[in-house]
């Protein structure tokens, strides 16, 4: 959105930055201070913590593009689940156990859903509608 000044010896624009990041806030009755557990100026959302509270699942463009990726809650050790280098991946969702993930992705052109372990491995194309699925969820049971 560039402008010049009808002179010409002047020149305005936009410079947008935008930060899109994972914080965190305790639930205390006191107030509380938010952070960033593990911040960086690349794209991470979508998190969600393990059903014991020790790791986090979430997106992330931490290697070059949106991937699945999952770490200790301060940020160490982190791991990468999905590896489809350019399509559009994430929104990670634990199991009720912990053991798998189930996210998102648009790795064959349309929307469809992926369950991989925790600890790695090769994500499981699952099937789904002939429209395929975005956003999953668990049901309580795990199913």
């Amino acid at each position: 959105m560039p402008a010049i000044a009808r002179q010409g010896d002047r020149l305005a624009f936009v410079h947008a930055v935008r930060n899109v990041d994972i914080w965190r806030i305790g639930l205390g009755g006191k107030s509380q201070i938010s952070e960033r557990p593990f911040p960086t100026n690349l794209v991470q959302q979508n998190p969600q913590y393990s059903p014991d509270g020790k790791r986090i699942a979430f997106e992330s463009t931490r290697s070059g593009s949106p991937e699945v990726w999952v770490c200790n809650t301060d940020g160490t050790e982190p791991l990468k689940l999905s590896s489809f280098g350019g399509a559009l991946t994430g929104t990670p969702r634990w199991s009720p156990d912990g053991k798998r993930i189930v996210f998102d992705s648009r790795a064959s052109g349309q929307p469809e859903l992926y369950m991989v372990s925790s600890g790695g491995g090769k994500p499981q194309l699952l099937p789904t509608t002939a429209s395929g699925g975005s956003v999953p969820y668990w049901s309580h049971d795990g199913q």
